[in-house]
């Protein structure tokens, strides 16, 4: 019995740290990031309605993947690299309620304390492959 939840495990973080890799291995590109998740670039977007923030995929230390209200993935591409951003709780500070625009701010937080202050440079739409 230990030996199969042993084994299930390893095989489960080995498939975690697979994609892990994938999407952040320094020597990918964005576009073979966001490849992998069968997306590529689109137009450029005014502001995500009704984003879904808890659900966001981290690419790299200033890309994000964040869904919007309406079924559309976004790229949020921050003005510098982002510490703490990985992390699981970030709170977007947003100049209109629900809707997340250039200029608006996400402060990563670790056991209540900022980490960091990252500014919305960018919201690009994201189309499927």
């Amino acid at each position: 019995m230990r030996i199969s939840i042993a084994l299930s495990t390893g095989l489960l973080l080995g498939f975690i740290f697979s994609v892990d890799d994938v999407l952040a291995a320094p020597s990918k590109s964005l576009e073979d990031r966001l490849a992998a998740l069968n997306y590529k670039v689109g137009k450029e977007a005014g502001e995500i309605v009704d984003f879904q923030f808890r659900e966001r995929v981290y690419l790299d230390s200033r890309h994000i993947v964040v869904p919007g209200g309406s079924s559309q993935a976004y790229l949020v591409t921050l003005q510098e690299r982002c510490h703490g951003l990985r992390s699981n709780r970030v709170i977007p500070w947003t100049h209109t309620r629900h809707h997340l625009v250039r200029g608006d701010v996400l402060v990563p937080t670790h056991e209540g304390r900022r980490v960091d202050e990252c500014k919305v440079e960018r919201i690009q739409e994201l189309d499927s492959r």
